[in-house]
């Protein structure tokens, strides 16, 4: 397994894949959500998030200290049941506020074994190593068996709404941390049959800590495991595009880890077509400006700056 080292302030990416044509959804969600993330403190006083997904099949730590400590750290894999690999060391400065770095490799892992990257820590010099993390690397999901599908679009309808004023789908308080709220099959409008997927906006607002929303399918996925929406204060709103399959029996789920209210629109649908088809594949076209409402470049606007 090969490294690569950075160094800078980290700020979180989001990584969006999109299907051209046609899309495949999982079959067998048995196997383990996908990424995977786990995070673990030190004695050192650094904090490690761990984080591994089937795109790219890459395992990537990112550090945090307080300025001014520097922190040893080393990590290996321990693939396939095999003899563990060789530690692979990195050297966090006293002057490093923020630290990521990476284990290279494509492997997807779909050999049925569960592959083990570990990570230690120490201060310079210190005469034991902490164990720090264990990052269970399991099989990606067998997306070459999904069922393929091409997307109907609908006019945007909110099937989810937990503000007790302005409630959809909904009874009760506040969804708290750790909370999971449910979207029966039933909630989506004129769901098409032979429905695999959703296509909605998922949104969180008056948020109670930071933390994110997952939108994930009933049943196929675990809570936590992932995010759609990253909500970095209390009290923001932040809305965020999402397509999430269904679960067995249609409904989808939506978890906040810091506790949040939840509004969920759909706008599409993606509709099982195994056989070849012409409608719902992707057309490109020219990019245009639609929108510009700055007075020296309008565009389709015209009127004071909006509030």
């Amino acid at each position: 397994m090969s490294s690569v080292m950075s160094r800078s302030w980290f700020r979180a990416g989001v990584a969006a894949v999109l299907a051209l044509g046609a899309v495949a959804v999982a079959a067998d969600p048995v196997r383990a959500a996908d990424p995977v993330r786990v995070t673990a403190s030190s004695p050192t006083g650094a904090t490690y998030v761990a984080t591994w997904s089937c795109v790219g099949g890459q395992v990537r730590f990112v550090a945090e200290k307080p300025v001014g400590v520097a922190v040893d750290a080393q990590f290996r894999r321990e693939a396939d049941g095999a003899a563990p690999g060789s530690w692979l060391s990195r050297s966090l400065r006293a002057d490093d506020s923020w630290t990521a770095f990476y284990t290279g490799g494509a492997s997807r892992n779909d050999n049925d074994a569960t592959d083990r990257v570990v990570l230690q820590d120490r201060l310079p010099g210190a005469a034991t190593w902490n164990d720090v993390l264990t990052l269970q690397v399991p099989d990606c999901p067998d997306y070459s068996q999904g069922t393929r599908s091409v997307f109907a679009s609908v006019a945007p309808e909110r099937v989810l709404d937990t503000r007790a004023a302005t409630a959809v789908n909904y009874a009760g308080a506040k969804p708290g941390p750790g909370a999971t709220v449910t979207i029966p099959a039933t909630a989506f409008p004129n769901r098409p049959t032979g429905t695999t997927a959703v296509s909605i906006t998922v949104t969180g607002t008056e948020a109670s800590a930071p933390g994110f929303l997952q939108a994930f399918p009933t049943g196929g996925a675990s809570p936590g495991s992932s995010s759609n929406v990253n909500l970095t204060a209390p009290g923001v709103t932040v809305a965020n595009l999402a397509v999430v399959p269904v679960g067995a029996d249609g409904s989808i789920s939506v978890f906040t880890s810091g506790g949040a209210h939840l509004l969920v629109d759909v706008n599409g649908y993606f509709v099982a077509a195994p056989d070849p088809v012409a409608a719902g594949r992707f057309v490109a076209a020219t990019q245009k400006r639609l929108l510009d409402t700055r007075p020296g470049a309008a565009i389709g606007y015209a009127g004071d700056k909006p509030n």
